[in-house]
């Protein structure tokens, strides 16, 4: 963790170090993140002298890596050293780092006690000393141990090197089906080794089904990720020569299928060509095409439809991060489609997708703690949840916060009006009036805007038909004045022109001012 860990540092929220200096700490991390590295060290080295270890840890960092200041693994090693003395296991496990070549020993004592402290890299570290013999003397039950442990925190590294120690047996029992779960593990964590074992696993039948298919996948999957025994072992299953004609097409196929300005246009041109070109864009591990099968399998369009290999494809998919393939799997599982019921499950993948910002997972999931699912509620977490699918605009949590009193419906000018027009009503003086306020009630979001809309279309309708049946009464009394032929002849055609201009208005309450001038 170099280059990446004053990124990782500065994405992570709050100090679990912090002691004075914290205004100094966030002025340094918000400098770092305009790019003005040696103002931010300033920052770094005051909240560093007001004990604050994060800083230091970070002053260490800079000198590591070279911003802001000279690279100097010295001066590293010093700022993380008084930052591990205060007690911060990722100052331990960088010290321990800088220290492994020239003092193999204190370096392992100092990643022995960052790792008892619960950081996984530094678990990895002891793992790896104890498996090599550096430091210490080789121990492979030791090893074993601590990469399970780096395990269990998600270090894809670790789980990768458990897995083949499960497998071959070293430090502990062999045990394939638990070195299997664990290549999977790995690869699901993005390793491309892990992914390469995987393949192997399934084109042997070891310790699982055999399945070419599966084993082409996974093959396929670590080919594009830059193997080169990969791309041998599915051309190997292709049956065409590695190096030959066809196994240069086939390779040329996986590195086009990784590229991502090509994959779109090629899926693309797949779904236009049906779907088996889709299945196969799948099977190479191309995600917009796994996520299309799984819409595909769930509504039978281009294939027999299949809710067990929906399913199948959907967790594909949401392992490698797809937040709308997770929620679906998700839903699955609550549901018990395609598969049997798994509350916990849905959960898990519910929680994954929310936080990568899918709103339909926010509210699944808050309904998931406020208990709607049969798993023990959570009040605090619930609550956390609704908030966030309101933020992100959902409508059902919003009526469920401001159900429970949690986000006012509007600011109290608007509260007011509301408040008077379900009170009082709009202003019947005229159409223009009515239907000006109901306008402005629905802009506030009134419980009653439908019903007053409707409201005003009606008194909108009989306002126009009253004006219209008021205006041809004038007319029938101007055709009524027969006392003199000569004057009603001028009224009838006065009232003819003015007949055929009411006639063409059909809104507004209007007085038709222009019609006593025909008397």
């Amino acid at each position: 963790m170099r280059a990446a860990a004053l990124a990782l540092l500065l994405a992570a929220a709050g100090a679990a170090f912090a002691a004075d200096g914290d205004n100094e700490l966030r002025l340094g991390k918000a400098t770092l993140r305009a790019g003005n590295a040696g103002r931010a060290m300033e920052f770094f080295k005051q909240a560093a002298d007001k004990g604050n270890a994060e800083a230091m840890h970070f002053a260490g960092l800079m000198y590591e890596e070279g911003k802001g200041v000279a690279a100097d693994p010295a001066a590293a090693a010093e700022w993380f050293r008084r930052a591990a003395d205060k007690g911060h296991p990722p100052s331990m496990n960088h010290l321990g780092n800088l220290l492994r070549n020239e003092k193999p020993a204190e370096a392992l004592q100092w990643h022995r006690k960052a790792a008892e402290a619960g950081e996984p890299y530094a678990m990895q570290n002891v793992a790896n000393a104890y498996y090599e013999g550096v430091g210490a003397e080789k121990n492979l039950p030791q090893a074993a141990e601590w990469y399970r442990k780096a395990a269990e925190r998600g270090n894809d590294f670790a789980m990768l090197r458990y897995g083949y120690m499960l497998s071959h047996g070293e430090g502990i029992p062999q045990d394939v089906a638990k070195a299997f779960a664990m290549y999977l593990a790995s690869a699901r964590a993005g390793n491309t080794a892990a992914m390469f074992n995987l393949g192997e696993y399934y084109n042997a039948g070891k310790g699982v089904e055999k399945s070419p298919a599966a084993a082409r996948f996974w093959y396929l999957r670590a080919a594009m990720n830059g193997e080169t025994d990969a791309e041998a072992k599915v051309a190997e299953l292709a049956d065409v020569a590695p190096h030959s004609a066809e196994g240069a097409a086939l390779e040329e196929q996986v590195r086009r299928l990784h590229l991502a300005a090509s994959t779109n246009a090629e899926l693309e041109a797949a779904k236009g060509k049906g779907f088996p070109l889709t299945l196969q864009a799948a099977e190479l591990g191309h995600l917009p095409a796994i996520a299309t099968l799984v819409y595909a399998y769930q509504r039978g369009e281009g294939i027999e439809k299949d809710m067990t290999k929906a399913r199948e494809w959907a967790l594909i998919a949401a392992e490698m991060g797809h937040d709308s393939s997770q929620t679906i799997l998700a839903q699955y599982m609550l549901q018990g489609v395609g598969g049997p019921r798994n509350t916990q499950g849905a959960r898990f993948w519910f929680e994954k997708s929310a936080l990568s910002g899918n709103s339909l997972a926010m509210s699944f999931l808050a309904q998931i703690y406020d208990g709607a699912y049969g798993l023990p509620p959570n009040d605090a977490l619930a609550t956390y949840w609704w908030v966030e699918a309101y933020k992100k605009g959902s409508p059902t949590a919003q009526k469920v916060l401001q159900e429970r009193g949690l986000v006012a419906k509007r600011d109290p000018v608007a509260q007011a009006y509301v408040d008077r027009i379900d009170r009082n009503g709009p202003d019947r003086s005229s159409v223009e009036n009515f239907t000006l306020e109901v306008a402005q009630y629905c802009k506030y979001g009134g419980d009653r805007c439908h019903e007053l809309s409707v409201a005003a279309l009606k008194f909108q309708r009989s306002s126009n038909a009253a004006a219209e049946s008021a205006n041809m009464a004038r007319l029938w009394n101007a055709y009524g004045a027969k006392d003199d032929d000569a004057k009603w002849r001028e009224r009838s055609d006065c009232m003819k022109k003015k007949t055929e201009s009411i006639q063409k208005h059909t809104y507004g309450q209007q007085d038709w001012y222009y019609a006593g001038t025909c008397y």
